[in-house]
């Protein structure tokens, strides 16, 4: 089913291919990344954003599994900025995995919001993360002199 002109995998999987679908299993995964090597952290970040953004799971577990991977793609992006030019792209991209992520979320919950109450709670929520992470990209691109994505 298309989300407001998003295009939806049709093949939509219930796991996750590297660990248990639940957020204390992904802080497990995350917690176990190798840190030393950012741009392979930033690559395994951004596989996780678009497995999770791409799972047949209710709007709520795929908000709490964004939250579980947000201050560690944060964390990442600000590393991969730090350090050489031809480390920005790695960043950009995953910079930009998780307004994505939330989007999907936002028009997931925005569908049901008005039957249910507590789609409306992770309606709000995912509309202020959407809202700050599309901040965030915004920023970087400013900052590294770069075009803003297409469909910023």
């Amino acid at each position: 089913m298309p989300y407001n002109g998003l295009a939806m995998p049709t093949d939509t999987p219930t796991q996750l291919s590297f660990s248990e679908t639940t957020p204390s299993a992904l802080d497990s995964w995350a917690s176990n990344l190798p840190l030393v090597n950012t741009t392979a952290t930033a690559e395994q970040l951004q596989t996780a954003c678009q497995e999770i953004t791409a799972l047949h799971i209710p709007s709520q577990l795929r908000y709490e599994l964004l939250e579980a991977l947000r201050p560690l793609v944060h964390y990442v992006c600000s590393r991969l900025h730090k350090n050489t030019r031809e480390k920005l792209a790695p960043a950009h991209v995953l910079a930009h995995a998780l307004p994505g992520s939330y989007e999907v979320v936002f028009e997931q919950a925005r569908l049901t919001a008005m039957q249910d109450k507590d789609q409306r709670d992770i309606l709000t929520r995912s509309a202020h993360r959407l809202l700050s992470e599309l901040g965030r990209v915004g920023l970087y691109c400013f900052q590294q002199y770069r075009d803003l994505p297409t469909n910023y």
